[in-house]
């Protein structure tokens, strides 16, 4: 998984929730139940905040957690998810769940996300999109793990 920065023109997908984002989902709780932690679920709120993060950073060529949508926290709130704990990962250049969560539990901190215990819901985002200028697509993908403050 590519962690540069990188600025060219994109013409990102439109594709919402797909089998990769529920293979995510899927790996995402196999690794939390392997350390005996309980499963997160899709949460229609944080899958559109995740969508709308991916297709963002595709659209301006910017991989990085605050865009031009936002920061992390600014998107959950935006999409009307109160927040008590938040975290998120992204993906560049991986084209599967499967490369994708097998890179971040390759990475310290994408693994203490994945293991954080105080999450339940989840949101996947994954858009492909083509540079101007350049082949193949590139995949970008966007995990945010909530727990909603209040009761």
């Amino acid at each position: 998984m590519a962690l540069a920065f990188a600025v060219f023109a994109t013409v990102p997908s439109l594709a919402a929730q797909n089998d990769e984002t529920t293979a995510v989902i899927e790996r995402v709780n196999a690794f939390r139940d392997s350390h005996g932690l309980r499963f997160v679920a899709p949460d229609p709120k944080l899958m559109a905040a995740a969508q709308a993060h991916a297709e963002a950073m595709a659209a301006s060529g910017a991989f990085s957690h605050n865009g031009p949508d936002g920061s992390l926290t600014e998107r959950m709130v935006r999409a009307g998810y109160p927040y008590a704990t938040a975290a998120e990962n992204i993906g560049y250049g991986t084209r599967t769940a499967e490369e994708t969560v097998a890179a971040w539990i390759q990475s310290p901190p994408h693994m203490r996300n994945l293991l954080e215990p105080n999450v339940r819901d989840a949101g996947v985002g994954h858009v492909t999109a083509t540079a101007k200028g350049h082949d193949p697509a590139t995949d970008y993908w966007c995990l945010i793990l909530g727990e909603p403050a209040g009761p």
